[in-house]
C-alpha cells in the first residue's frame, strides 16, 4: 500500500510542477508558396529539390502549388520562372549519377502555360502549375532538364526557401 501511495505522490508532484509551464504557441504570420512534390519527395543528391522523370511528348503536366497561410478573399497571381543556374546544378547532379543531360529548351522540349503566371483562386490553399512536355527530337540515352522556381506574387507572398524549386528531366 505504501508503494502505491508513494507512486501516486510522485505522479502528483510531477503533474503539479509541469502544469505551471506557459503555453507558448508559435503562430506563423507569413505567406508562402511551395511545390507540393518538393515537400513530399526527397531531393536528388547534389541539389536541394527532387528531379522528376517525364517521357518525351508527355503532354500537359501539372504540379500542385501549396499556399501556406490563411486563405485569401481575393485571387492571387503566383509567378513561376525557369532557373538557368539551377539547371546547371541539376545537370551536374545527374552527371554524378552517370545520367547524360542537357538544358531543356522552351518551345522544343517544353512550354510553360500562361507565361509562368498561375492563379491561386480565392478561398483556397492550392493551385496547379501546368506545362506541356513537347514532342522533342529523339536523342537516345539523353535527358533534357528544366528547373522551375516559384517567385510568389511579387509583394507579400514569398516563395518558401526550402521548397521553391522543382526539376524535371525529360527523356529524349
Amino acid at each position: 500500500m505504501k508503494k502505491i501511495l508513494s507512486i501516486f505522490s510522485i505522479l502528483g508532484v510531477v503533474m503539479i510542477m509541469t502544469s505551471c509551464f506557459n503555453d507558448s504557441k508559435v503562430v506563423f504570420s507569413g505567406s508562402l508558396v511551395e511545390f507540393n512534390t518538393t515537400v513530399l519527395t526527397a531531393p536528388t543528391t547534389g541539389v536541394a529539390y527532387p528531379i522528376i522523370s517525364l517521357r518525351n511528348n508527355a503532354g500537359a503536366t501539372a504540379t500542385q502549388i501549396n499556399f501556406v497561410a490563411a486563405q485569401r478573399d481575393n485571387a492571387e497571381n503566383i509567378k513561376v520562372s525557369v532557373n538557368d543556374a539551377e539547371i546547371t546544378k541539376a545537370i551536374a547532379a545527374l552527371a554524378a549519377l552517370r545520367i547524360v543531360a542537357i538544358p531543356a529548351v522552351a518551345g522544343v522540349h517544353y512550354s510553360l502555360d500562361n507565361n509562368g503566371t498561375f492563379v491561386l483562386p480565392a478561398k483556397t490553399s492550392i493551385t496547379n502549375m501546368t506545362f506541356n512536355v513537347l514532342n522533342a527530337p529523339v536523342d537516345t540515352g539523353k535527358f533534357a532538364v528544366v528547373v522551375f522556381t516559384l517567385q510568389g506574387n511579387g509583394t507579400d507572398i514569398k516563395a518558401s526557401e526550402n521548397y521553391k524549386s522543382i526539376a524535371y528531366r525529360i527523356q529524349l
